[in-house]
C-alpha cells in the first residue's frame, strides 16, 4: 500500500500539479486525460473556463425564479 502512495503523490507532484498550474495561466488550453485498464478506459477534460465553473459555490438561487 505504502509503495502505491507513494507513486500516486509522485504523479500528483510530478504531472497533475504542473498541468493544472499550465491549464490555469492560459499555456494550456485544454487537457485531457485518458485513464484505462485491461477492460475499459475514461476520458477526462478540462479547460481554464471549466477551472473557474468547478471551484463556484453551489447556490439554490436559480430554483427561486
Amino acid at each position: 500500500w505504502s509503495d502505491w502512495l507513494l507513486r500516486m503523490q509522485r504523479l500528483e507532484r510530478d504531472w497533475f500539479v504542473p498541468l493544472l498550474a499550465a491549464l490555469k495561466e492560459g499555456r494550456l488550453g485544454q487537457l485531457t486525460l485518458m485513464l484505462s485498464n485491461r477492460d475499459a478506459y475514461a476520458e477526462f477534460g478540462s479547460s481554464k473556463n471549466a477551472q473557474r465553473k468547478f471551484w463556484r459555490a453551489p447556490t439554490l438561487n436559480k430554483l427561486s425564479t
